[in-house]
């Protein structure tokens, strides 16, 4: 079991992922509104799932993932509206595990997020 932690700034995308997200009752889910905020909180998390937005104020969302309290502990997906394939790169090259741009089918990020999963509890058995 792992922990699925939201980070955007906008509260509407955040309750609408925590809806979508009631499929994985066995996942205690976590939201953040800024980057800023996961930032501070990330190395006494336990070890989980981030749906990171990447258009946030003060602290981006692949700026985020430079930190290495995202990368030692968690399996990030980076989620966004206005996306484009040197984004996606750059995400994927600061240690993203996938780059999810909106609208997605929520089957999409379903599946994303069950990868994730598989991925971090490959992880804690290595580790």
């Amino acid at each position: 079991m792992g922990s699925i932690y939201i980070v955007d700034d906008d509260p509407g995308a955040r309750e609408s992922l925590c809806q979508l997200l009631s499929v994985f009752p066995i996942h205690e889910v976590k939201t953040f509104s800024s980057g800023i905020a996961f930032a501070e909180s990330a190395a006494g998390l336990p070890p989980g799932v981030v749906l990171l937005d990447h258009h946030m104020p003060k602290l981006t969302g692949l700026e985020l993932l430079q930190m290495r309290q995202v990368h030692d502990r968690h399996v990030t997906i980076v989620i966004t509206g206005m996306g484009n394939p040197a984004m996606a790169a750059t995400a994927k090259q600061r240690g993203a595990f996938d780059f999810i741009e909106k609208p997605y089918p929520p089957g999409q990020l379903l599946d994303a997020i069950a990868r994730a999963m598989a991925r971090l509890d490959g992880d804690k058995a290595d580790g």
